[in-house]
């Protein structure tokens, strides 16, 4: 994992997609001895990060078109917190869309339902701080 280019806001991390056949990988640094590991572990760790980022994007255009509050709280069971909200939000601050992206290995299907890109705008700046904060508040959320 690193920096792609020199200057680059762009980060790549290669991300094991499961058993490995080839016996000269060596497994990533603290999980080579995990009994029970779940081959599918890191992938899943990236598709519930894409998926939450994507709910959390789309209760932020939902609460700029209604402003209710209510599209964040359904979100949170998509895995939606107020601090992935506030990490969203700082990709923005400085006034420029930054978009989030993953390339699945071909080795292995594409998990359903898991957005490819997702963006995150300036214009989301707003109701992802309100969001942070309410969800920081500690009765705000109720069902």
């Amino acid at each position: 994992m690193g920096q792609t280019e020199r200057g680059s806001y762009v980060v790549t991390a290669l991300i094991p997609i499961g058993q490995q056949e080839d016996s000269t990988i060596e497994p990533l640094p603290v999980f080579e001895n995990i009994l029970g590991f779940e081959d599918n572990f890191f992938r899943n760790v990236t598709t519930n990060l894409m998926q939450a980022s994507g709910a959390a994007i789309e209760a932020a255009e939902e609460f700029d078109r209604t402003q209710s509050f209510e599209p964040f709280v359904e979100a949170v069971d998509y895995g939606v917190s107020a601090e992935l909200i506030e990490a969203l939000s700082k990709l923005a601050k400085g006034g420029q869309e930054t978009e989030i992206s993953v390339q699945w290995s071909p080795l292995a299907r594409d998990p359903e339902g898991t957005p490819r890109t997702i963006g995150v705008k300036p214009d989301h700046m707003a109701a992802l701080v309100e969001a942070t904060n309410r969800l920081k508040e500690p009765a705000s959320v109720t069902r």
